[in-house]
């Protein structure tokens, strides 16, 4: 892990007083795409990773994959997902945390997150050798990815998914 990056401290959510993300720098890219950067956001954050990689029950998993151009006599096979996966936790410290986490991002974005059970997954990239490659709707404007490279120290991906108005 690159603790330069991280803090060690006890985990904080670094919101101003009233819950605002207020000191958000918007990066426009292009295409309508943007990311904002929030310096600072969640104090802690190397003791955030570890107890997650301890208290969260990671498993691996199995996608069945169609290649892309396969016509007449297509073939499908299974292949490693590269990643860990998880569910948020249900309860304790870290519960909290990504609980005022995911009403602080449903405030800012004006979307409903859902419940934590169900709104938020997690993803471990253990090395270089793991990695995600987004696509379908939710990837409309802007290519990302989290590449496979030659060296890469652990990371953890915290996803919060919003919820679909009926």
């Amino acid at each position: 892990m690159q603790c330069g990056l991280f803090g060690t401290g006890t985990p904080r959510f670094a919101a101003t007083l009233d819950g605002s993300l207020r000191g958000v720098s918007r990066i426009e890219l292009t295409d309508g795409a943007w990311l904002e950067h929030h310096p600072g956001w969640l104090e802690g954050h190397e003791r955030v990773f570890h107890e997650l990689t301890r208290e969260v029950i990671w498993k691996s998993e199995r996608r069945r994959v169609v290649p892309a151009r396969a016509g007449r006599g297509r073939y499908e096979h299974e292949v490693d997902v590269p990643r860990l996966v998880a569910r948020a936790p249900t309860g304790g410290p870290l519960f909290q945390l990504l609980k005022e986490l995911s009403e602080a991002l449903s405030e800012r974005y004006r979307c409903g997150l859902g419940s934590l059970a169900g709104g938020v997954a997690l993803a471990q990239y253990r090395d270089g050798a793991d990695s995600v490659v987004m696509g379908g709707t939710c990837q409309r404007t802007w290519q990302h990815a989290v590449p496979k490279c030659a060296r890469a120290q652990p990371r953890i991906s915290i996803i919060f998914r919003g919820v679909a108005a009926h």
